[in-house]
């Protein structure tokens, strides 16, 4: 698409009309109109330049957000509103901090993610991994969202490949550095066992999406090193330690996450319990 294409980017950067104008359709177009304007959105926080004048440009975000939490959009118009958000808070600290402070993007990220469209789940993953990313004030707030990680956990379980592999990180994401969130997903109904289900073995021959594999690794290795009752609820799960000491040994993506992660169970046993 010519979004894409330097120059037009560029164009773009230097068009206030054309800003202005994807705000207009934002609140107040078609949901026609607003789709396309989001699919916008999403491509332009492709440059590092329109990122940041997209997320500074006022309205824009809170109407993202409204678009978000509207239950009369179509799926797909829901698709491209997460994936516009979570491409404005791509790689990009002051947009997280500032989705953050809209009141409502917790319950509105967690109500698409929640939502019937496959795409849209992905796309609401997506999103919320990338505004908790290295930012601690919205890990809080997402953690502690009444059914997010609910939301992501069922996206793991039953979720299309690309779905599960969002999920899984976005899982990742909220656990890293936080033992709240840690608390929160393992004390989840399923998660460490949506987890273990999608960590790949060396026999598998493409069933089982690599990517996602290593996310979900690294997910359970968060959630290992957040403190004894985590690992020992991880170790209880049936099939886990097998699953991650076959993956430690292979050199398929996320080995080394893999033992890492056994490492991390191993820690509260002697030497004589574990051989």
């Amino acid at each position: 698409m010519m979004t894409q294409s330097d120059e037009y980017q560029k164009c773009f950067s230097e068009d206030a009309a054309a800003i202005t104008s994807i705000l207009r359709l934002c609140e107040s177009g078609t949901d026609k109109a607003k789709k396309y304007a989001c699919l916008m959105v999403a491509l332009l926080a492709s440059d590092s330049s329109n990122q940041k004048l997209l997320g500074r440009t006022q309205g824009l975000l809170p109407a993202l957000v409204d678009l978000a939490n509207d239950d009369e959009l179509s799926d797909e118009c829901r698709a491209n509103v997460a994936w516009a958000l979570g491409s404005l808070a791509n790689e990009n600290d002051e947009n997280r901090c500032s989705i953050g402070r809209i009141p409502e993007a917790p319950n509105a990220l967690v109500k698409i993610a929640s939502c019937p469209s496959e795409e849209a789940r992905e796309r609401a993953a997506y999103c919320i991994a990338e505004v908790v990313r290295d930012n601690d004030d919205n890990k809080l707030l997402l953690g502690s969202t009444e059914g997010s990680v609910a939301a992501l956990v069922h996206i793991c379980a039953t979720g299309s490949d690309p779905g599960k592999e969002q999920a899984a990180w976005a899982l990742a994401m909220l656990a890293e550095n936080s033992g709240d969130n840690c608390d929160s997903i393992v004390l989840t109904p399923f998660a460490l066992e949506a987890l273990l289900d999608m960590i790949s073995s060396p026999d598998d021959e493409g069933d089982t999406d690599k990517i996602a594999s290593a996310n979900a690794l690294y997910a359970i290795a968060e959630l290992a090193r957040s403190g004894p009752g985590n690992r020992a609820a991880i170790v209880d799960t049936e099939g886990m330690l097998e699953a991650l000491q076959l993956v430690s040994s292979s050199d398929i993506p996320g080995h080394q996450v893999a033992q890492w992660a056994l490492d991390q169970l191993l820690s509260d046993y002697d030497d004589d319990e574990t051989r």
